[in-house]
């Protein structure tokens, strides 16, 4: 698994705001098993400022109609800033935007071993001179398999990757 993080901060002609945008990646080597087990990620980006005049965006939930290695454009924006972004996922994978609000946005990756590259952003205004700390998750889960004599278990916990841009 690979997490990239990064914040950007754009000014325009307006005096008192600034805005900022955080995207984070994550991309899955599969190491086996096939793409379509279901086994979910998630992407939690947290803002540490809540966004000023309640204006904020994120990326919109996603379907993937091309093939795993095959990059797709998507699209967000909020005021005068947009972003574009070419994810990878296999053909009906998707990104699943599961909340949106002033101070951070969660995502879900429906099945993590078709993410070839997933992505996503989220967007605030703040007033000029704030620079907010975002807390960036990435989430998905972990298998442990024990086998005893004819007894096969599998166990699933949680790892997370944590970036603070």
């Amino acid at each position: 698994m690979t997490f990239c993080v990064k914040k950007f901060s754009f000014g325009d002609s307006d005096p008192l705001y600034d805005y900022f945008v955080v995207s984070a990646t994550a991309a899955y080597t599969l190491t086996g098993g096939p793409r379509t087990q279901a086994a979910p990620g998630y992407i939690d980006i947290t803002s540490n400022k809540s966004a000023s005049s309640n204006v904020f965006g994120g990326s919109p939930s996603y379907t993937s109609k091309t093939g795993c290695t095959t990059a797709f454009s998507v699209s967000a924006g909020v005021g005068p800033i947009g972003a574009s972004w070419s994810p990878k996922l296999c053909s009906g994978f998707s990104v699943t935007r599961s909340s949106l609000g002033a101070s951070g946005a969660l995502f879900r990756i429906d099945k993590v071993g078709g993410a070839t590259s997933a992505e996503v952003v989220y967007m605030q205004k703040v007033a000029k001179g704030t620079v907010p700390i975002y807390t960036v998750d990435l989430k998905r889960p972990t298998y442990t398999h024990v086998r005893s004599g004819a007894t096969y278990k599998e166990t699933a916990a949680w790892t997370t990757w944590r970036a603070i841009v």
